[in-house]
């Protein structure tokens, strides 16, 4: 498995990052086509995973220029964006979201 060195964001990049941690967005959230997407924002590095699309179903590097910004999650409409639920931990995700696909629960390689 790769392993990720710990770096610093820089400071355009804490600018534009949304808070260090888990991010689960979720897209048609009261529908019968629910996707998942979570990041791990931590350690200078974001892991992502998603549901939608089987190639995505494990955690890889997105690079920090893709990612939802802060002001986008506070300003763009959830029909562009869907939701986001921030949490500290993998674990504070999979307790508020016990249903999602196993592999969401297994830790990426940049939480450490």
């Amino acid at each position: 498995m790769k392993t990720i060195k710990p770096k610093e964001w820089t400071p355009n990049q804490l600018a534009r990052l949304p808070q260090e941690g888990y991010w689960l967005n979720i897209w048609g959230m009261g529908t019968s086509n629910v996707d998942y997407h979570a990041y791990c924002i931590k350690n200078g590095a974001i892991q992502y995973i998603r549901s939608d699309y089987a190639n995505f179903i494990k955690w890889g590097t997105l690079l920090w220029t893709c990612m939802t910004t802060r002001k986008q999650m506070a300003t763009l409409p959830k029909s562009r964006i869907g939701d986001f639920f921030h949490f500290q931990t993998i674990e504070d995700m999979q307790a508020a979201f016990p249903d999602l696909p196993v592999e969401f629960y297994q830790k990426p390689v940049n939480d450490f």
